[in-house]
């Protein structure tokens, strides 16, 4: 729904002008311009705010302290005329100036926006105009739509119940704002966000029954404009009985998850993997009684194995948390158990070190999948003791290994992500985030 908000001025005769800002050229006499040049009429503009209440609401905001810039289209920068550089609030904008003649845009953003803040959604609209020789060019409304990444942490009841006061989630956005949701924040967070490479990173830190856990969780394809909220959840299980790897839980059975649900900017919400499974019922987030063998609602039981169908286990390797580049870690081996087969097992390498994307850009892709890749593809991963295609698809237990590959990391400092999402037969699915900070 989109919600006139304000308008400035009602357009006056042009002969009652009172002429501002960047113009000193106009003639109000016989309404001539200097040659090549035209006016701009901003007495019309009008300020319109592209309002969805499903992500966020503005309907009575007031748009007098919006910032709008006029920029040239063919240099990108902010116009000028007489040194004076057209950019103002919307409240001080002059009546009529004068620009040379070409293709302009207007500007308009509700505030400078921050890497991250609470409660500043960040809206922007633009609109082109022409300046025409002698011509007054009116630039009419220009919309105004949400622009920013916004982001609410949740607490299932039953963590509630068992976590501390002092638990924390803290929400990284591209490796840069930060913000961090105490047990009793209920605002929302506002993020800038990247085009095309926009990524959360969730961490919660807590006491939860007795068992200090830390849990992260990475959430990417985040778009502008669209409303995340993240759910942290409490599984429990009994940590003496070895599951069906033989593995037996540290942390006393106790596991904290986490789901994320999407509102996009037409309102539609998007619960994550299955969109028919409330997010704290998809495979991963489930909450569960505190007897496995006695489910609360014996018409709906949950099956507890669904939630180890996928299991990332690795002896060198901290999954989840940062491990730094030493050359001791070795061999570098995540084990990845699908009891079903594996059907998909995709890896996407993140890095802030864009010389380290472009390195191996000729070596490797960024992104791959290696039950299914192409012959060349695979050739090169291969090469570097990575298992592909047959070696996966359909396999229960196979070694993800990168040892070949850890030791270029630390030509390249900073950050480097291998997100791993496993598919199994059964379709179910879950993810692992192994992260490498180089120095």
């Amino acid at each position: 729904m989109k919600t006139k908000i304000y308008s400035l001025f009602v357009m006056m005769m042009m002969s009652a002008v009172i002429f501002t800002g960047c113009d000193d050229t106009w003639k109000p006499g016989d309404y001539e311009f200097a040659k090549n040049t035209g006016g701009v009429s901003l007495t019309s503009i009008d300020v319109d705010i592209d309002d969805n209440p499903n992500v966020v609401s503005r309907s009575t905001i007031d748009t007098s302290d919006f910032l709008v810039t006029i920029t040239d289209k063919a240099t990108g920068k902010t116009a000028s005329f007489n040194n004076q550089e057209c950019s103002w609030t919307y409240s001080e904008m002059p009546e009529v100036f004068t620009l040379p003649v070409g293709t302009y845009t207007a500007f308009v953003e509700s505030h400078k926006q921050e890497k991250a803040a609470w409660a500043t959604p960040y809206y922007q609209g633009s609109a082109d105009f022409e300046i025409k020789d002698g011509e007054i060019t009116s630039i009419g409304t220009v919309v105004c739509s949400f622009a920013s990444v916004k982001v609410s942490v949740r607490y299932s009841e039953a963590l509630k119940k068992v976590m501390s006061s002092d638990s924390e989630v803290n929400v990284v956005c591209n490796d840069e704002g930060a913000l961090t949701w105490t047990s009793a924040e209920t605002r929302a967070g506002y993020f800038e966000a990247v085009d095309g490479s926009t990524t959360l990173i969730a961490t919660f830190n807590g006491t939860v029954q007795g068992q200090s856990v830390t849990k992260i969780k990475e959430f990417t394809d985040v778009k502008k404009g669209n409303y995340y909220i993240i759910t942290f959840t409490l599984k429990s299980g009994d940590s003496t009985v070895p599951d069906e790897f033989g593995n037996i839980d540290p942390n006393g059975g106790i596991t904290v998850d986490a789901g994320i649900e999407e509102t996009d900017e037409a309102g539609n919400i998007n619960p994550g993997d299955d969109p028919d499974t409330p997010a704290n019922q998809r495979p991963g987030n489930e909450e569960w009684p505190d007897d496995p063998e006695q489910p609360e609602n014996p018409d709906d039981p949950k099956d507890p194995d669904t939630t180890d169908a996928i299991k990332f286990t690795s002896t060198t390797l901290k999954l989840g948390e940062e491990n730094s580049n030493d050359p001791s870690i070795s061999p570098a081996v995540v084990v990845i158990a699908a009891k079903d087969g594996i059907a998909e097992l995709n890896v996407k390498i993140t890095t802030d070190n864009a010389s380290f994307e472009e390195s191996v850009s000729g070596l490797m892709p960024m992104e791959f999948d290696l039950a299914n890749l192409d012959d060349d593809t695979a050739a090169a991963l291969s090469s570097i003791g990575l298992p592909v295609n047959d070696e996966v698809k359909g396999k229960t237990s196979i070694d993800f290994d990168i040892t070949a590959l850890a030791p270029l990391l630390s030509s390249f400092p900073g950050t480097h992500r291998f997100i791993i999402s496993v598919k199994d037969a059964n379709g179910e699915t879950n993810s692992e985030v192994l992260k490498y900070i180089a120095k």
